[in-house]
């Protein structure tokens, strides 16, 4: 009987905890919406939201992003893909583009040389500095624009500091860096 009891204590155990890993990152019981409702009952856009969600919590704790602003595209975005209802390849595309859009993480760029600072500005103090065309990684575009270039949160030298856009060039982003095969 003890062991009877034990086996369906385990089983009861891992069925709750693979139904939870399959949640997607809202509470499927109060869903009210049809596009919510089709995310509930597949893994795959579960799965989809929960790393979409994850990225987000992620860009909402960092103290130089514009909260407010990521709020709000979040909320303009929420409604695109609520217009989608039923349609399950429509409510992919829509988190895969919002998943690309906050997963800008690990973009290879170079910088033309340049100090490295402690905050997106240049009365931050300086931190470091890089030599030219020397290879980076670009963390993430700030908010924080100068000169009409935004300041990125990089990585070099096992380092991981601000620099303003002027001084990189991410053939992703030719707007946001100065490259001069695009000027």
């Amino acid at each position: 009987m003890k062991k009877t009891a034990m086996l369906f204590l385990s089983f009861l155990l891992y069925t709750t905890n693979s139904y939870a890993s399959n949640e997607p990152s809202f509470a499927c019981d109060t869903a009210d919406l049809v596009t919510e409702k089709v995310i509930c009952g597949s893994r795959e856009l579960s799965a989809l939201d929960r790393k979409l969600n994850e990225l987000y919590q992620a860009e909402l704790s960092k103290p130089y992003v514009d909260q407010n602003k990521l709020q709000s595209d979040q909320i303009d975005w929420l409604s695109l893909r609520n217009k989608c209802e039923y349609g399950y390849d429509c409510i992919r595309g829509k988190i895969k583009q919002r998943i690309s859009i906050l997963d800008t993480k690990h973009v290879q760029a170079y910088s033309w040389g340049g100090k490295l600072r402690a905050a997106p500005s240049m009365d931050s103090i300086q931190v470091g500095s890089i030599f030219g065309k020397q290879n980076i990684v670009i963390i993430e575009k700030t908010n924080h624009v100068m000169n009409g270039y935004p300041w990125f949160f990089i990585e070099a030298s096992n380092q991981q500091a601000f620099q303003w856009g002027g001084l990189l060039c991410d053939p992703n982003q030719p707007a946001a860096s100065y490259c001069l095969e695009n000027k």
